[in-house]
């Protein structure tokens, strides 16, 4: 945990949200989550989202990159790479830099490919939509 001259020592950080767990709010996490339970409520990871075959999320979700098998019903913006597994739906548009899909995966939404310096003026622009239809 601690280095030389005593300064910590970064170490990866996995959050995990397991089956039967039904979360209504908005997540914020450091490093990755995996995610087999349901949130309703927007999600932003600074890592990797792992979501399982059963996992739900209702809201936009924001992350560094993402492998999904379950179903998305909102905007997803991912920094560099999103997966799309057999299993998984999206019901909302995607903002990457890269995407890849396998057979069996639904997608029902635009797909925005951007390279990363760009993402940040996606990003204000999603702010400045959301207030504007409050």
């Amino acid at each position: 945990m601690f280095g030389k001259d005593n300064k910590l020592i970064h170490q990866h950080i996995v959050n995990i949200i397991q089956h039967h767990t039904v979360i209504n709010g908005d997540v914020n996490c450091q490093g990755d989550l995996r995610l087999d339970g349901i949130i309703k409520g927007n999600v932003k990871v600074s890592g990797r989202l792992v979501m399982g075959q059963d996992a739900h999320i209702e809201g936009n979700v924001e992350c560094e990159n993402a492998d999904i098998s379950g179903k998305i019903n909102g905007i997803v913006k991912v920094k560099e790479n999103v997966h799309l597994k057999k299993h998984c739906i999206i019901e909302g548009d995607i903002y990457t830099k890269r995407l890849m899909v396998e057979g069996d995966a639904i997608f029902n939404g635009k797909c925005i490919m951007k390279k990363t310096e760009d993402m940040h003026t996606i990003s204000e622009k999603l702010e400045k939509h959301k207030t504007a239809s409050v």
